[in-house]
């Protein structure tokens, strides 16, 4: 490459077997353009890896609207490795609580849930001052057991969107 050019590198997906909590990811360049490196200070960067998320086949999205016609903002999706949607809602009603039940099989997945007014589902607390009856509550978003254990506590303030990449089963 020339000077200060830049490349991108496609990695193929990792080998998540046996990764434990405070795993590093290392890459390392050697002899760049087929020679030594004059500067091989930077041929070298680590990042902490988080251990991936590893739900149960059969889960429950756990979701508590607010009200003042906020409900129709929110949306999700879970989504496999490809692409192709496994599971979605996108019709909320204001002040109601849902327990969609999940059921996926093994593999690697991406949950997404939007805002699209992109405030998340926490109370207009700001307008306590000039209009504290439009304050309303915050809503929830949990992934449950099938047993309606809290796996995974997902807020209600987040702006725009959550997303959650997992797996289920071994991590692939």
């Amino acid at each position: 490459l020339p000077f200060l050019s830049s490349e991108t590198v496609i990695l193929p997906p990792p080998d998540w077997t046996g990764m434990a909590e405070g795993s590093r990811f290392v890459v390392e360049v050697e002899a760049p353009n087929g020679r030594e490196d004059q500067h091989p200070l930077n041929d070298r960067a680590s990042a902490h890896v988080a251990a991936p998320h590893v739900l149960p086949s059969e889960f429950i999205v756990h979701v508590e609207t607010q009200g003042f016609g906020r409900a129709s903002d929110n949306s999700y999706a879970i989504t496999d490795r490809e692409g192709s949607v496994a599971a979605s809602r996108d019709d909320f009603e204001d002040s109601t609580t849902y327990a969609d039940q999940i059921s996926l099989d093994p593999g690697a997945y991406t949950f997404e849930f939007l805002d699209s007014e992109e405030d998340g589902m926490i109370r207009h607390w700001w307008l306590r001052g000039s209009a504290p009856d439009s304050i309303g509550r915050n809503g929830a978003l949990m992934l449950l057991s099938a047993e309606g254990d809290t796996l995974l506590d997902l807020g209600y303030d987040f702006a725009e969107k959550r997303t959650v990449r997992f797996f289920v089963g071994e991590p692939r």
